[in-house]
């Protein structure tokens, strides 16, 4: 009774949020420049501080979903499985530059890896190997995201990063088990074979576990394995790099080239703001120049992105 549970270190969540957090920002920033490009700039103007708010509400729910999905499911998976299983919560790993997989629950033991994608949604739900639909009185909507598609990528994703993290782990890919998991449901019905075990509540997950019984990875591959994931860092950054907390991110910062085409990134806020901006770009492998006040505007510092280290 009760599953040995392990959690990424501390410094390193931190940082995968940090790295996770510029992506978001520049996916908004992004969305922005598709507004001032598509519409007129008073529209522009009216329309964007409307999509940000869209943009960032709409993230939040998905956020707060998960983490009350992810809990109910992680008291399941403690209460029945035994200790030769481990499990890991809410695990953030980097597989190729940029490209992040976060995993609701894995589920490593000597039977091979369970990978489990929880979803809190409630009504009645019917769901397929191309989606799911709700209810809605007498109709069936649609509903946005796949969970199987989006644990087709998970699995393939870890796949390829046990590879290159953890090639001393010999085991085929067929041995990385999905499973899909929905909470608070009035009704589910699965209506085809979707590729994976669609179940409702952390129970049913922790019964499609039960049901594997090879033995494919031996006890030190499983602790090489877990001790893996749990040091596992974004790539190319170091988990000392600086980390900004709300009262250190600057309102804005802004990337451009000079006419005689230096590379600037110019920050609002403080001199301590900037100064860490750019301690974060010399984490990521740029070289910043001296931070330094702009002579026009107040409150405004900014440095250049040279070639050479100082």
């Amino acid at each position: 009774m009760f599953a040995t549970y392990w959690s990424q270190d501390l410094e390193v969540q931190k940082a995968f949020r940090e790295a996770i957090r510029r992506k978001v920002e520049l996916e908004r920033q992004a969305m922005n420049q598709r507004v001032d490009d598509n519409l007129p700039r008073l529209l522009a103007w009216i329309a964007k501080p409307i999509v940000n708010m869209d943009f960032r509400v709409t993230r939040s729910k998905w956020d707060a979903q998960g983490a009350e999905g992810e809990g109910t499911v992680s008291g399941a998976l403690s209460w029945w499985l035994s200790k030769t299983y481990n499990v890991f919560d809410d695990v953030v790993l980097e597989v190729h530059p940029g490209e992040f997989i976060q995993l609701d629950h894995i589920v490593i033991c000597p039977a091979g890896v369970f990978v489990l994608e929880t979803k809190t949604w409630s009504g009645s739900i019917i769901c397929n190997h191309r989606g799911c639909r709700m209810w809605q009185g007498k109709r069936l909507v649609q509903l946005d995201g796949n969970p199987v598609l989006q644990n087709e990528r998970h699995i393939r994703l870890l796949y390829e990063w046990m590879r290159t993290a953890v090639p001393e782990v010999h085991m085929d890919r067929e041995h990385l088990y999905p499973i899909v998991v929905f909470k608070k449901l009035e009704k589910l019905k699965v209506e085809d074979d979707c590729g994976m075990p669609v179940v409702e509540g952390g129970i049913a997950a922790t019964q499609e576990i039960h049901r594997h019984h090879d033995v494919v990875l031996t006890l030190e591959q499983i602790e090489t394995l877990c001790l893996a994931i749990k040091h596992a860092k974004p790539l190319g950054t170091d988990v000392t790099a600086p980390v900004l907390t709300s009262s250190e991110k600057p309102g804005d910062v802004e990337e451009g080239t000079t006419k005689g085409g230096r590379h600037f990134v110019r920050v609002h806020g403080t001199k301590e703001q900037a100064q860490t901006i750019a301690r974060l770009r010399e984490t990521q492998g740029q070289c910043p120049g001296d931070v330094k006040q702009d002579q026009k505007d107040v409150g405004v510092w900014y440095f250049y992105l040279t070639t050479e280290r100082k």
